[in-house]
Formats: structure tokens, C-alpha cells, sequence
């Protein structure tokens, strides 16, 4: 094999040598995307997780305000039915007991709804970051690849100008 014609596979060599790395950074890049993606799809499930946490407290204090009523209603009855005035002294203070302690338990449950959400929404902005930390990783190795490329065909470029 001639001079000229080992210069030529060299080249050739070197050519798909780039070509390798480049399809090699691609697919760094294409399995980052995809990696982001799913980050970004598990960061929407996570912020609807948290919305839906609102909403069945909103929903849970309605039937929790709905049931108090009903017994609060009912314990003022017995009372009336006994002959005790509910509007005042014992029976009012038994009554608006009650009431403190049903309040609190609704802003209990606020509270732990609110806290739920805040962990969600946490738990989201994490996913979304681990996505983009993914596209940052792939970005540098995708560079290192096409460098490396590079590098191998100049130095096979190289090779043959020495020769």
C-alpha cells in the first residue's frame, strides 16, 4: 500500500472518528432530553399532588363544619329537651367549647394540608432541577466527546504529516 493511500485511510479514519463522536453527543444529549422530561413530567405530578392536597382539606373542612354543625345541633337540643337554657352559663360554655375545639381541629387541618403542599411543591422544584442537572451533565460529556473526536483526528492528522 502506497504513501498516499495510507494518507487517504488515515484521513478517512480521522473522518469517522468525528462522526463517531458526534453520533456518541447526540446520543448523550437525546438520553439527557429524554432524562429531563421525565424530571419535568414527575415535577407536574408532584405540583397537582400538592393542588389536590388543598383541595380535599377545602373539602374535608366543608364535611368536618357539616357533621360539627349536625352535633353541636343535636347536644343543644338534648340540652333544651332537659329543660337548660343553651344560650347561657354551663350549657353556652359546653357549646362554645365545643366550637374553639372544632375550629382548631379545622385549622389542623389547613395546617397539615399546607405543610403537605409545601413538601409537594419542594419535592417538584427538586425534580425539575435534577432535570436540568442532567442536560448540564450531558452538555459537558456531549463537549467531551466532540473534543475527544477532534483531538484523535488531529493527532491521526498529525501522524501522517510527521510521516
Amino acid at each position: 500500500m502506497g504513501l498516499e493511500t495510507a494518507a487517504y485511510l488515515a484521513i478517512a479514519g480521522g473522518g469517522i472518528s468525528l462522526l463517531g463522536s458526534e453520533v456518541e453527543a447526540q446520543g448523550i444529549t437525546d438520553s439527557a432530553r429524554y432524562n429531563q422530561l421525565i424530571a419535568n413530567r414527575n415535577a407536574d405530578v408532584l405540583e397537582n399532588r400538592a393542588r389536590e392536597k388543598i383541595f380535599r382539606a377545602g373539602q374535608d373542612i366543608v364535611r368536618f363544619r357539616e357533621e360539627f354543625r349536625e352535633l353541636n345541633d343535636a347536644a343543644a337540643q338534648t340540652q333544651r329537651k332537659n329543660g337548660v337554657v343553651a344560650t347561657t352559663g354551663t350549657a353556652f360554655d359546653v357549646l362554645l367549647e365545643n366550637s374553639v375545639e372544632a375550629e382548631a381541629d379545622i385549622q389542623m387541618i389547613e395546617m397539615n394540608a399546607k405543610a403537605e403542599e409545601s413538601d409537594l411543591k419542594e419535592q417538584s422544584i427538586n425534580e425539575k432541577l435534577r432535570g436540568q442537572l442532567a442536560m448540564y451533565d450531558a452538555k459537558n460529556a456531549a463537549r467531551a466527546a466532540r473534543f475527544r473526536g477532534m483531538t484523535q483526528a488531529f493527532s491521526t492528522g498529525y501522524s501522517i504529516y510527521s510521516a
